[in-house]
């Protein structure tokens, strides 16, 4: 699997404080417990053999979630998540072990949250998820007719991890998970050296990681001149620096 990452670092966006996300949220969320049957979810189930735009009930189950720093060998606390598990209606329904979906209510307290811990940009990963359309990787439901919300995968992938490790976890889905879920995250790029050279041209070195194969380019604007920086593909979360 090849992801493409584009870091755009803005000279003058050094001088700026990052922010984060700042409204109190908890875990679990959404408006129903955990064991809830028959809400309604309408939206996109290809994985379970389904064509186009379809809904089916559902019931609300537990599944936990937690992110591990591939550099750092951080791993987070399990929070509480919700999977929906649709039910077969229909004569020719034959979902088997397809049939969860792991979603997140299109909540900006919430998205910006859980981006901020998977190491993402809180601010741009809302922007992605919440603009029309959303960004392709973002899947939308809609819950019980009337509530928003979105594939828990786009926030991972949109802060820049990936790559689920997904295992049974044997429980009931409501006083203990049916699933645990552990998601790999890198942290931000970094730029340890920036400084100007006698000529008047600047010397910078930016740092990035990626989980994947992956091909970045760097992009360094100053008085509004974009030039390109180049940079190794290598894998498995290995610093790799920009080269001039």
């Amino acid at each position: 699997m090849k992801i493409r990452f584009v870091f755009i670092l803005v000279i003058i966006a050094l001088l700026s404080s990052v922010a984060v996300a700042s409204a109190q949220v908890t875990y679990p969320y959404g408006a129903f417990n955990f064991g809830t049957k028959d809400i309604v979810l309408r939206g996109n189930f290809s994985k379970s053999g389904l064509q186009g735009i379809q809904q089916r009930k559902s019931t609300v189950n537990r599944h936990d979630l937690r992110f591990h720093n591939e550099i750092s060998g951080q791993t987070s606390d399990y929070i509480q998540t919700v999977q929906h598990d649709i039910q077969e209606m229909l004569p020719t329904d034959d979902f088997k072990d397809r049939r969860g979906y792991h979603i997140i209510p299109l909540d900006e307290g919430l998205v910006k949250d859980l981006a901020t811990k998977a190491n993402g940009n809180a601010d741009w990963v809302w922007k992605q998820v919440s603009k029309n359309p959303p960004h392709p990787y973002v899947q939308e439901y809609t819950v019980d007719r009337k509530y928003k919300y979105i594939n828990i995968g786009a926030i991972a992938y949109l802060s820049g991890g990936g790559d689920p490790e997904m295992q049974p976890a044997g429980g009931d889905g409501v006083t203990s998970p049916l699933f645990r879920t552990t998601y790999k995250t890198t942290p931000w790029p970094s730029i340890p050296i920036l400084e100007q050279n006698s000529n008047g041209s600047l010397h910078i070195k930016a740092l990035a990681h990626s989980i994947f194969d992956t091909a970045i380019t760097g992009v360094v604007t100053v008085n509004g001149t974009a030039t390109k920086l180049c940079l190794a593909s290598r894998k498995c979360s290995i610093w790799q620096p920009f080269c001039a």
